[in-house]
């Protein structure tokens, strides 16, 4: 079977049990809640596009690292970039609280702005946690390595 029906029965097989939550590297991407999806070649890549209300992804998909139950982990990479990252698809039984998901869609925002306003700073931490009334918290690293 081809990589492009693999991953696309892959994913279909994941969201005919319920709601698919998806991470990247280990972040959830919140934007991507209640997502839809198109899997297609061009040029000889396969091409994963996610796309819902809030927010798009697009990833060329490299390979399956991991099909199981609940579980589907992708090797993708960004365009213009060519260090692989990892995309995971997971069977949630639950939904989010409706806080706890404009927090997370809020703090990816908020991390995506920093990196354009500051591209030679690096962020060392953002939560969206409500440990106090002014959230997200965060930690910057500017070059000469002093965090503010």
């Amino acid at each position: 079977m081809e990589l492009r029906q693999a991953v696309h029965q892959a994913i279909e097989r994941l969201l005919a049990g319920g709601r698919v939550k998806i991470k990247e590297n280990g972040a959830w991407l919140a934007s991507l809640e209640n997502f839809q999806y198109e899997v297609r070649e061009k040029a000889g890549a396969v091409l994963l596009h996610l796309w819902s209300p809030e927010g798009t992804l697009v990833r060329r998909v490299a390979g399956i690292a991991a099909q199981e139950s609940g579980l589907l982990i992708l090797h993708v990479n960004r365009f213009g970039r060519t260090k692989r990252d990892r995309l995971e698809f997971l069977s949630c039984e639950r939904q989010p609280a409706q806080g706890q998901l404009r927090r997370e869609q809020f703090r990816a925002r908020l991390a995506e702005m920093l990196g354009r306003e500051f591209p030679d700073d690096k962020i060392l931490s953002l939560t969206s946690a409500p440990r106090s009334r002014a959230f997200p918290l965060g930690q910057l690293r500017s070059r000469n390595d002093s965090v503010r």
